[in-house]
């Protein structure tokens, strides 16, 4: 099976990307905005330097269109917050909430006064940018090249990678399997409403009403607990 040079770039300079996040994310003791920045940096650069090597549109690569939400796609929204609100709720007493809670509060450097502005980040920009990244960047590299599936299969392992590095303490070993099989479900289930609405904008509101729902229990953990 032949596989293009275009095709080999793109998966090289993901890889790189995740591997490099990752280590940011678990080994360098800096808050949450440095980190952000250096996501947008490495994640936005790998993506420029593609789109330069081979003179392609970024717009087009991830594909925006700007048009209102279907109503269906209004209750997968909908849906998507109470599925994690209630996994939240099944599975709190296997979770290791007080790691959590400190992970946030000092290797993020998570406080009471900034908490807010951090959350509202991470729903409106950090959701776009993971998907413009693995929804957009990655999967439409390898579907330009005839290979939907395995781009499907590859960008939502990536990001479960990715998100399992950064969650890795706050599970046991049962509970992180789980996780990263969700993760990975939670990649391709992203990539189809994305492929379906012809439109990254569509995924991107998903994947903000899930991390609405998860930044909701942060929320409460760091108010009450």
């Amino acid at each position: 099976m032949k596989i293009s040079r275009r095709l080999i770039t793109s998966v090289i300079l993901s890889v790189i990307a995740v591997i490099i996040m990752t280590f940011i994310e678990n080994h360098l003791q800096y808050g949450y905005w440095f980190k952000s920045m250096m996501k947008i940096i490495v994640f936005g650069g790998s993506v420029f330097l593609y789109s330069l090597i081979y003179r392609e549109s970024i717009l087009k690569m991830i594909n925006i269109k700007w048009k209102l939400p279907s109503r269906r796609l209004i209750f997968l929204m909908a849906g998507v917050y109470a599925i994690v609100i209630i996994g939240y709720v099944l599975l709190r007493n296997h979770i290791d909430l007080t790691t959590i809670r400190e992970n946030l509060m000092n290797k993020e450097n998570l406080t009471i006064n900034n908490f807010y502005w951090i959350f509202g980040y991470i729903i409106l920009f950090n959701s776009f940018l993971e998907e413009a990244f693995f929804r957009g960047f990655i999967y439409h590299c390898f579907r330009d090249e005839g290979k939907k599936k395995a781009g499907l299969i590859f960008g939502s392992l990536l990001f479960s990678i990715y998100h399992i590095g950064i969650m890795s303490s706050w599970f046991n070993p049962l509970i992180f399997i789980l996780a990263l099989i969700s993760l990975m479900v939670a990649g391709v289930m992203l990539q189809y409403v994305e492929i379906r609405n012809d439109n990254l904008l569509a995924s991107y509101m998903v994947h903000g009403c899930a991390n609405l729902a998860i930044n909701t229990i942060g929320t409460l953990m760091i108010l009450f607990q």
